[in-house]
């Protein structure tokens, strides 16, 4: 049950971030509203003004459906089934919030076209580029710092090769486990980078006939933007260094710090993107203000508002009709093998999570002793130990209190490696928590195991044959 309360405790930001996003995404913006550039006196309609409250309705309406759905994933006694349902409601948060959006979208379509025929104006897909812009030299920020802070992020992920073999401590994870999860931060600052390296190469966009302004506005916005990405980098580095020395201190405080590093490592991100767009938009309004505005009328280029496809524009990334931030050109090649490529993994990682956990959970463990060998089983053969190989065997009525180190640690199965400071040793694991006794075995090579089947006169038959 702590672990289910914690994942919706951390997943349950999403819906407030996903609230704030939509509801900024349903008022008029750069003379755009819904994604649809507004024709004359738009905003005055009747129809549209009703459209605007039914769309701030049907928003409010899905996020606190989606807040009561989550507490759905509390009630499963299993967590396979609860993992299930978490990610069915994590990715209906990202996805359903959207739905009133894309129905605004096409009504505000439909609007439009209604307007055009009645005042016989013909539509028109049109925009503007600022060629004196485009002739500019486009500085480069923050690059060599970020490439800097790439490489570095990689050192913790050395620094725990050279540790491992140096200093033995048994709360440590395996060194593949501490790879993994250094690695993967690493390749946080390897996205960052790519993003600064994209802003800077991005084009100028034609907000008004000035191309000062337009030069002003671009390096503003690129300066914010690559700032962030550099600073997120840096962060990661210092997310990864704590890490490291989370893994080193003793077993007591190392989750408690572990918990307390991601938290302000899943906090500061969002407050500094939050500070960057607030930024970006405050000079955007200063730089803009009594000029007059270049519009666009694009619409015809972009999906519900929102993916930019134009076979004609030779631009990668563009940016976003609606909100702060770029997007990419889904008719080039690159970028929509690339955004199937991404939603193909995240699908599968997510889904094969879910099956994992449920084969993890719902298949017993099993405890053989045939030809002088113990043999512990979890739907494959875990541990194997020669009985000549055994130097002492203790039959535990009471499972210590054990933390996992790495592996598995539901409430049918412990497998893996978990420490017991009741012991202060090690332990290779492989058993039922809630089937006692269990086995405790110390083989010649200096291994401490605890082992159990999922019928506890199994493990004590077994004890018996080992003691006979």
């Amino acid at each position: 049950m702590i672990v289910k309360i914690i994942l919706c405790v951390c997943v349950w930001p999403l819906l407030p971030i996903m609230y704030v996003i939509l509801a900024g995404m349903g008022k008029e913006q750069k003379s755009t509203l819904f994604g649809i550039t507004l024709w004359q006196d738009a905003m005055k309609e009747k129809r549209v003004q009703e459209l605007i409250k039914d769309y701030k309705k049907q928003l409010k309406r899905m996020t606190l459906f989606l807040f009561l759905v989550q507490f759905l994933t509390l009630l499963p006694p299993f967590f396979s089934i609860a993992m299930i349902i978490w990610m069915i409601w994590l990715f209906a948060a990202i996805a359903v919030p959207f739905l009133p959006y894309i129905k605004a979208n096409k009504k505000m379509r439909e609007y439009k076209a209604e307007y055009q025929s009645e005042h016989n104006e013909n539509p028109r897909n049109s925009t503007y580029v600022d060629l004196t812009a485009a002739m500019e030299e486009k500085p480069k920020y923050f690059w060599k710092s970020t490439l800097i802070a790439c490489i570095a992020g990689f050192i913790p992920a050395v620094l725990a090769v050279i540790l491992d073999k140096t200093i033995k401590s048994p709360a440590v994870p395996e060194l593949w486990v501490t790879e993994v999860v250094l690695l993967s931060m690493a390749l946080v600052g390897v996205c960052c980078l790519w993003a600064v390296c994209c802003y800077n190469r991005q084009s100028v966009t034609a907000y008004t006939t000035e191309s000062a302004v337009n030069i002003q506005f671009s390096r503003v916005k690129k300066y914010q933007w690559c700032r962030c990405f550099c600073i997120l980098t840096w962060l990661s580095v210092m997310f990864n260094c704590l890490i490291l020395a989370g893994f080193y201190l003793d077993s007591a405080y190392m989750t408690g710090f572990l918990i307390i590093v991601c938290i302000l490592y899943c906090v500061i991100p969002m407050v500094l993107v939050g500070i960057s767009c607030y930024v970006i938009q405050k000079q955007k309004e200063k730089l803009l203000k009594g000029r007059e505005l270049l519009l666009s009328e694009d619409d015809e280029n972009w999906i519900w508002g929102m993916f930019y496809y134009n076979k004609n524009d030779s631009r990668f990334c563009v940016d976003k009709k609606v909100g702060i931030g770029v997007t990419t050109n889904m008719a080039k090649p690159a970028a929509m093998i690339s955004t199937i490529a991404v939603l193909a993994v995240t699908v599968v990682i997510c889904i094969g999570a879910s099956v994992f956990c449920a084969v993890e959970e719902f298949t017993p463990v099993k405890l053989e002793y045939e030809n002088q060998q113990i043999t512990a089983i979890h739907w494959k053969e875990e541990y194997q130990i020669n009985k000549n190989a055994i130097k002492s065997v203790t039959l535990l009525e009471e499972l210590p209190s054990l933390s996992r180190t790495n592996g598995t640690g539901m409430d049918t199965v412990y497998k893996g490696n978990f420490f017991s400071r009741e012991y202060d040793r090690r332990f290779k694991v492989c058993l039922n928590p809630q089937e006692e006794p269990v086995l405790m075995i110390e083989t010649m090579d200096g291994n401490w195991y605890l082992l159990g089947d999922s019928d506890s006169e199994k493990t004590e038959e077994i004890y018996e044959e080992l003691t006979r």
